[in-house]
């Protein structure tokens, strides 16, 4: 009987040692990654011109979906036209756009809700130009949202 117990208690401790661990599995990547549908403030197209360090300022047009995927589109950009972006929350007003263009450059944009979520500031750098227009260009700008 004395060796049936000890069986029980030895269960029970690994049990509760189990017990958290499998939250933290299963709760880890919710809170590390965040939600995957992008905040209701962000939802739909916002346009702007960004100044550049290294060409001329151009329009952008960014349309973000619920799904948290995006689309832009750079009117006069020298370093890209378009790309799919991925929307990454980064805090309760901010944002990392993500992503590469058909070119394969690679745009990234962060952004921070402003103007009573009517406008999002953003900072951007775009690199590794599959096409040579750009190795690097980076600048800043206002979007309003349409």
């Amino acid at each position: 009987m004395g060796k049936t117990m000890n069986m029980r208690h030895k269960m029970k401790r690994q049990l509760l040692f189990l017990v958290p661990v499998l939250l933290a599995v299963i709760l880890l990547p919710h809170t590390m990654l965040g939600s995957s549908a992008t905040p209701k403030a962000l939802v739909g197209k916002w346009a702007g011109r960004v100044s550049s360090v290294s060409t001329a300022s151009f329009v952008v047009t960014i349309e973000i979906g619920p799904d948290s995927k995006a689309h832009i589109v750079g009117e006069g950009s020298p370093c890209f036209t378009e790309a799919d972006l991925v929307v990454t929350n980064t805090g309760p007003e901010s944002v990392t756009l993500a992503g590469s263009s058909k070119a394969h450059e690679n745009v990234t944009f962060k952004g921070t809700l402003a103007g009573n979520e009517k406008q999002l500031d953003v900072t951007y750098i775009v690199n590794g130009s599959g096409s040579a227009r750009c190795e690097t260009d980076r600048g800043a700008g206002t979007l309003e949202k349409q």
